[in-house]
């Protein structure tokens, strides 16, 4: 049937202490205090509170083989107030906690919401506060999760009872990944036992290199600069024995003809 609630029959019981009971197809039925709601915006004629059917191949593997019951809220958003949803679980799952889930088709990830204990006729009760689609209930905690305390909590926002921890759980069949804090604590650890074993460098001794650069420089040319002084001391020094040798040679001979 229509399970589309006018807003004018919220704002009848808001800021009272009065409790709506709308039962819904499939077993459902929504409980809601008018002290928890809010005022509704003034473009919203409606609130649907259908609760569907779902089922997801994917999601049914998420859940690791548990029981599970699985349903879509047509709503997407706030309820402006606590809203109460009751089901029924099946006598099997009497007094046992149940677990809720929401489901991302999108990044194909369920994400805890809350826990609550179920009735001796197995009906189990959760409160939110808003709606994300998909939701799935099992009855044993899919990533090691701890119940809340009796009440459950509400999902989606703080409302009544003890507020759940929201989880990001990994997908089932990726095994968990090594954390890489090792190898950045490793080569941390090596970075600074290679600069902790790195002696400081000795202080320069600025005597010593400009008393090799100079003599170095200095000795060439000097050795350059005798070579071509001594060439003609000695050309001169054998022209003037030659012309030593001529004047001897020519006065011998003027002695000769005289």
């Amino acid at each position: 049937g229509n399970t589309d609630c006018p807003f004018y029959i919220f704002d009848a019981i808001r800021g009272r202490d009065l409790t709506l009971e709308l039962k819904v197809d499939n077993n459902y039925t929504w409980t809601v205090n008018g002290k928890s709601l809010k005022k509704l915006p003034s473009n919203l004629i409606y609130l649907s509170l259908d609760v569907e059917k779902y089922r997801n191949s994917k999601m049914i593997s998420l859940c690791r083989g548990n029981d599970v019951k699985a349903f879509q809220l047509r709503h997407e958003g706030s309820f402006y107030g606590d809203m109460k949803l009751t089901m029924d679980v099946g006598a099997g799952n009497a007094k046992k906690t149940m677990f809720l889930y929401s489901y991302d088709e999108d990044k194909n990830k369920l994400t805890y919401c809350s826990s609550s204990k179920a009735d001796d006729t197995g009906d189990v009760s959760f409160v939110f506060a808003r709606s994300l689609g998909a939701y799935v209930v099992t009855s044993k905690a899919l990533y090691g999760e701890s119940a809340v305390g009796s009440g459950g909590g509400t999902v989606g926002g703080t409302g009544s009872g003890n507020s759940p921890t929201t989880v990001y759980p990994p997908v089932a069949s990726v095994p968990a990944s090594k954390p890489p804090a090792s190898s950045s604590s490793s080569s941390s650890s090596s970075s600074q036992s290679s600069s902790s074993s790195e002696p400081a460098p000795p202080p320069a001794e600025p005597s010593s290199t400009p008393d090799t650069t100079p003599t170095d420089t200095k000795t060439e040319p000097e050795q350059k600069a005798k070579i071509p002084v001594l060439v003609p001391v000695l050309i001169l020094s054998i022209a003037g024995v030659i012309t030593a040798t001529v004047l001897v040679v020519r006065s011998g001979r003027g002695k000769e003809d005289f």
